[in-house]
C-alpha cells in the first residue's frame, strides 16, 4: 500500500499519535533527569529507601533524622510516618532535607 492511498483521517491520526508519543517521551526524560540529579522535591509519597537512593545518602542517616531505628525493609511513605509520629509532614521533610545537606558529599 502506498502512502498516497492511505485515507486522510488515518494520516492525521498517525501524526497525532507520533506527536503524543514524542511529548510523553520528552516528559519522561525530563522527570528522570530531575530525579537523578536530586532536584525533585521530597514529597509525602516518597519512602526513606527511595529518598536515600535518589539523593545518594545512606538510609541510616535518614532514619536517624526521623528518630526511628533503621529498618531494611520499611517502605512506609514519609506522609504515613509523619501521621504516626503526629507531626506535620513539612517538619519531617525539613528534617530529611537537613540530614541530606549535612551529610558529607564524599560519604555519598
Amino acid at each position: 500500500m502506498r502512502i498516497a492511498n492511505v485515507p486522510g483521517w488515518l494520516k492525521i491520526a498517525l501524526a497525532l499519535t507520533l506527536a503524543l508519543a514524542g511529548v510523553l517521551a520528552f516528559r519522561a526524560y525530563e522527570y528522570g533527569s530531575r530525579m537523578h540529579s536530586g532536584q525533585e522535591p521530597i514529597r509525602p509519597w516518597m519512602t526513606v529507601p527511595y529518598i536515600a537512593h535518589s539523593r545518594h545518602v545512606p538510609q541510616t542517616v535518614l532514619w536517624g533524622a526521623l528518630g526511628i531505628a533503621p529498618h531494611l525493609h520499611d517502605h512506609r511513605p514519609i506522609g504515613r510516618i509523619a501521621r504516626e509520629q503526629k507531626r506535620p509532614v513539612a517538619d519531617v521533610i525539613s528534617n530529611l532535607k537537613s540530614a541530606i545537606e549535612h551529610e558529607p558529599k564524599d560519604a555519598r
